[in-house]
């Protein structure tokens, strides 16, 4: 998730957003990509020991669970991601 944070806000920055648009596309891209998780713990799941069938889809939905509320949650607050930018901001 960080790393879709930090790569969204300096996406944002190169193609000339301002550090609060940045900021609220840098959250918009948190709780993304999560469905090629799912997709590769089910394939993963088909050739392998039954612990790992096991414990992989129940990391999976206990990851997809984590992110969709903490990407809510960043997204309604984008401001947090703008303030920790500003503190690094040297002009």
């Amino acid at each position: 998730m960080l790393g879709q944070i930090a790569s969204g806000f300096f996406a944002g920055r190169s193609f000339g957003l301002s550090i609060e648009q940045a900021s609220k596309m840098a959250s918009a891209l948190a709780p993304r990509g999560e469905f090629s998780l799912v997709i590769a713990a089910f394939l993963v799941t088909a050739g392998t020991t039954d612990a790992l069938r096991e414990t992989i889809p129940a990391f999976t939905v206990g990851y997809v669970l984590l992110t969709s509320i903490l990407g809510t949650i960043l997204m309604r607050n984008a401001y947090f991601i703008e303030r920790v930018a500003r503190g690094f901001h040297t002009e």
